[in-house]
């Protein structure tokens, strides 16, 4: 079994040279500890404007590749992996934060564990990464680990180790700094992968670091949040639709009292009732949207885990028999609205109530709402049917 470790590379003339001669020496105590066959090194020159590739060039026994233009940290990555023969890919900063030793620890933690990642974690005690960028880590972990099945410390580490087959399902990953971010979310979003963590000394970069607080920081941000919302797009939607019918409810109270007390309401109650229906019909319509998409996201990835009991209550009462729902909902209108809407035809004018006009219309846009719900879910079933029937199509040419 063959290790290839890459390391990319953007004008660091002042460590690239180091670093390559630092994982070349390395070589022999990462196949002892690993137990592996061979160890290469491929250096990925991202358009540098210094000497970096010159230093690599006299470098015989390290593979040189170049990019003709900076292309970013994460195309380079991946060209090194294509260019790469190795049954397990590595990757590694140019920076001399890590010791290629480490690599070793890595590679024999994964075959150990039966891991698809296995990514070197920073955050130890006694590290030297830099404050506010230990405060990034641990935020992005911690927004991660809310929503995620698998725990992470260390999302954007620079070393780590991976099997080549599991490239695909991590695919497609960012082109820029924030490719490690990503991959380390797809690993712990999609449960059909190992992802674990090994703590790492960390020390002091040589040079100027690449990285952008806040540049780079708003970007991981953003893709982390895209690939949540890809895996597990009801816990985007299922809270806030939750907090909006909890909402409702406690607003429905003194009008259900008062209503209950004297059997009208007064004027100034239709504030209060328009309310109760914005909130309920965006309740309603946050968790079904949360539903479909987790139903999506299924096919998309090729299936998904056990949902949790939450996201089986909602699913059951919204989305089991929308269609009858959506039905029984209008026809409660009409019938609640019968009055008025004869009065209405025959006279133009409406002599009702207004509170029974109000959640006629709550009661119509909810049975529009499952109705469009419905129809979603039911294409998207039809969808996961004909990709079932495709895949298996497949199987049976290939046998």
């Amino acid at each position: 079994m063959r290790l290839s470790i890459v390391i990319p590379a953007f004008n660091e003339e002042a460590a690239i040279g180091k670093t390559v001669r630092s994982c070349l020496d390395a070589r022999a105590a990462i196949q002892s500890e690993a137990g592996l066959d061979a160890v290469d090194v491929i250096v990925v020159d991202d358009g540098s404007s210094d000497a970096t590739a010159s230093i690599v060039r006299g470098i015989t026994e390290a593979q040189l590749v170049q990019h003709g233009v900076n292309k970013g940290y994460g195309v380079a990555i991946k060209t090194g992996f294509a260019a790469a023969h190795g049954d397990l890919l590595s990757f590694l900063d140019a920076d001399g934060t890590c010791d290629p030793r480490l690599l070793g620890r890595l590679a024999k933690t994964l075959l150990e564990h039966q891991a698809d990642v296995v990514s070197g974690n920073r955050l130890a005690p006694g590290n030297h990464m830099p404050p506010i960028r230990r405060l990034g880590n641990r935020l992005f972990a911690t927004l991660i680990n809310v929503v995620s099945p698998q725990h992470v410390t260390d999302l954007a580490s620079g070393m780590r180790v991976m099997r080549r087959d599991a490239l695909p399902k991590l695919a497609p990953l960012p082109d820029g700094m924030h490719f490690t971010p990503a991959m380390s979310a797809k690993a712990v979003f999609d449960q059909s992968l190992k992802l674990v963590e090994v703590p790492i000394p960390y020390a002091e970069r040589i040079g100027t670091s690449k990285l952008s607080v806040l540049k780079d920081g708003q970007r991981f941000l953003r893709v982390l949040g895209e690939i949540a919302l890809s895996y597990r797009p009801f816990a985007f939607f299922g809270a806030p639709g939750l907090a909006c019918l909890l909402i409702a409810a406690l607003y429905s109270v003194q009008p259900i009292r008062h209503l209950l007390d004297t059997g009208t309401l007064p004027a100034d109650a239709i504030y209060r009732v328009f309310t109760i229906v914005v909130l309920t019909v965006t309740g309603i319509t946050l968790l079904g949207t949360g539903l479909v998409a987790e139903a999506a996201t299924a096919i998309l990835h090729g299936g998904r885990g056990p949902p949790h009991a939450l996201h089986r209550v909602c699913d059951a009462i919204l989305l089991s028999h929308p269609f009858m729902l959506g039905t029984l909902s209008g026809l409660a209108a009409i019938i609640l609205n019968r009055n008025a809407i004869a009065t209405y035809l025959e006279y133009r004018r409406i002599d009702d109530p207004w509170i029974h006009i109000a959640v006629g219309g709550l009661l119509v846009l909810l049975a529009a709402t499952l109705y469009a719900l419905g129809a979603l879910k039911k294409i998207l079933l039809m969808l996961a049917d004909r990709r079932v029937a495709r895949d298996e199509a497949l199987k049976a040419k290939a046998s």
